[in-house]
């Protein structure tokens, strides 16, 4: 059972963040001993290894695979994507794999492969996590000064403020203060080298996003509208993860909305 603060919290969000910018922009020189690096700070890491345990154990039987298996998808769900990439990633570790030949079957060369292996397979993966981190620092709240804990036992997230009992977070019906969040993160995380054309994309997207939750109905053509222009100048970013992150965030909150 992990037992831990926003502090806390703050440092293993930021360690992971490192660990795994450094495996999405290694090299056929470097990526061996950086994977070794990345399954072990998860492993080590009880917050993170008991989120991911806990997908492996909603899972079926453990998958086989052979080094440099070639991936089109890691799951239909969430939870089975982050299930199998990092079991296949530990699967290849104690295989004692190389980099190239994890991701030889992703490109015409070495480096294309692990470009697009490290983005088609590692990024979801780290978005995943760094996108389930952001969230339960949104519950916590901005307030500094607002003593927080959260504890997690068999991926059961709960959160305390202050001196509170402890219960289980809740998404019931439309919090527009939420709302003003997650539209403040999306903003504070764009890169800065957006072009105006991207910029223009997310200040529209955001406004209508902001205008049609706040309306009785919302129109949900509007509302995808404004998902497909972010989701576009998410692609135009891929290894911005903070920025992923924010915007997943965001359109997991409207996407209740559409169904």
């Amino acid at each position: 059972m992990v037992n831990i603060d926003k502090y806390e919290l703050k440092i293993i969000d930021y360690d992971f963040r490192n660990i795994a910018s450094r495996l999405i922009s290694c090299n056929y020189h470097t990526g061996d001993d950086i994977l070794k690096k990345f399954i072990l700070h998860i492993d080590n890491t009880e917050f993170l290894s008991e989120f991911v345990q806990s997908k492996i154990s909603k899972t079926e039987d453990n998958p086989l695979w052979g080094v440099g298996t070639h991936f089109t998808s890691m799951g239909v769900t969430e939870d089975e994507e982050i299930a199998s990439t990092y079991q296949y990633l530990k699967f290849c570790v104690e295989k004692a794999a190389s980099y190239h030949e994890i991701t030889f079957r992703y490109g015409k060369n070495a480096q294309d492969s692990i470009h697009n292996f490290n983005h088609q397979i590692i990024l979801p993966f780290v978005n995943s996590i760094t996108g389930y981190i952001t969230k339960i620092l949104m519950q916590m709240g901005d307030d500094e000064t607002r003593k927080s804990n959260i504890v997690m036992h068999g991926g059961q997230l709960n959160i305390a403020h202050d001196q509170s009992t402890i219960k289980a977070i809740q998404n019931n019906g439309l919090d527009l203060e939420k709302l003003t969040e997650l539209i403040e993160f999306v903003n504070k995380s764009t890169p800065e080298n957006v072009s105006s054309d991207d910029k223009e994309t997310i200040t529209d997207s955001l406004s209508v996003i902001q205008e049609e939750l706040e309306k009785d109905t919302p129109k949900k053509s509007m509302l995808r509208t404004a998902i497909q222009g972010l989701n576009g100048v998410k692609k135009n970013f891929p290894d911005a993860i903070t920025f992923s992150a924010s915007v997943l965030t965001l359109i997991e909150f409207v996407l209740p909305l559409l169904r």
